[in-house]
């Protein structure tokens, strides 16, 4: 759960499969002459560019200031971009979307777990859900709203 609240917190995925999913499964498969350490290595590995999203956290992430436009995205070193500070009502529209997105999402995710577990959904800490990863990092995006209304309200154009 600790893991789950805390958003600075990510698994090593590569250690955790090769040091603790591999062994167990090579022992079995090797009886069958499959040696998943070696199929394991010899899988393509996918590079993924890092992209400045406000909305994405990495663990060394935090220290750094982001530097993208929180309307649409592209390199920025003030919160609006020049291109989307020449369009207010344009800017005001996509950064009012992206507030409305991330609150339907916290409140759809909030309303799966009260179908699945009841209006005591809400506090569900099966770990076997897969709608409570959801619902907690729905949750944890609701600290990226806060910034976005109150740029609304510097633009003087929130609803």
């Amino acid at each position: 759960m600790e893991l789950l609240n805390n958003s600075n917190l990510r698994p090593n995925s590569h250690y955790y499969i090769t040091k603790v999913i591999i062994p167990p499964l090579n022992r079995c498969f090797l009886l069958l002459g499959v040696d998943t350490g070696n199929w394991y290595a010899e899988l393509p590995r996918v590079n993924k560019p890092i992209k400045n999203n406000t909305n994405k956290k990495g663990v060394i992430s935090k220290y750094f200031v982001t530097q993208s436009c929180m309307a649409c995205g592209k390199f920025s070193v003030m919160s609006v971009c020049e291109w989307c500070r020449r369009v207010p009502d344009i800017t005001a529209l996509h950064i009012n979307r992206k507030a409305v997105e991330l609150q339907t999402n916290i409140e759809g995710r909030l309303r799966e777990c009260v179908k699945c577990a009841g209006e005591g959904g809400r506090d569900c800490v099966s770990l076997d859900c897969p709608n409570l990863y959801r619902r907690i990092a729905a949750i944890n995006s609701k600290d990226d709203i806060k910034p976005l209304l109150e740029l609304l309200d510097a633009m003087n154009l929130s609803t």
